[in-house]
């Protein structure tokens, strides 16, 4: 599974560094990294998710060209808030489709927020780009999620039969 991960964050590494910023849509840009953060979030450990981090914020920093404290640096705190709203089951470790919506909007905002402070560009023409790169990662990053519930059900029928035993005894 290690080398899976290696292969998808120097794969999502190259994705963020040179076809993603150039997809805008209503002047927000696609987080394809911090998606797939997340998604290993959801569904992995947490060793999994440092390494996809790692990796994939050395690819994009090798190939952009930018420091790689701005790059790891919001991914890092966007883990360790993740780790301690889950550990206070604030958060549940595997949220729902529509749960994973405001999720990946929420992250989305912290991350650049962090940009933001980091590159110390203070000004309200960041929000509308801001806002809108929000939206665009929430919904591209639900729908990436629908389909990886789905999939994960469709091989794992026992956890379908569970969650059903486990709601009649409720």
């Amino acid at each position: 599974m290690l080398f899976i991960t290696v292969i998808v964050a120097i794969f999502s590494g190259i994705l963020s560094s040179t076809l993603t910023p150039s997809l805008t849509i209503w002047s927000g840009a696609l987080d394809f990294n911090l998606i797939l953060l997340l998604l290993f979030l959801f569904y992995a450990n947490v060793s999994e998710a440092s390494v996809f981090l790692l990796v994939s914020s050395i690819a994009v920093a090798a190939l952009s060209g930018v420091p790689l404290i701005y790059v790891i640096l919001p991914g890092f705190l966007l883990t360790a808030l993740y780790i301690f709203l889950s550990d206070r089951r604030i958060l549940p470790p595997r949220p729902t489709v529509s749960l994973s919506i405001l999720l990946f909007f929420l992250a989305s905002i912290f991350v650049s927020a962090v940009k933001v402070l980091l590159f110390k560009s203070y000004s309200t023409s960041v929000i509308v780009p801001t806002i809108m790169s929000a939206v665009l990662t929430a919904f591209v990053g639900s729908i990436i999620y629908y389909f990886c519930n789905r999939i994960f059900y469709l091989l794992n029928p026992q956890v379908k039969r569970q969650k059903i035993k486990i709601s009649r005894f409720n």
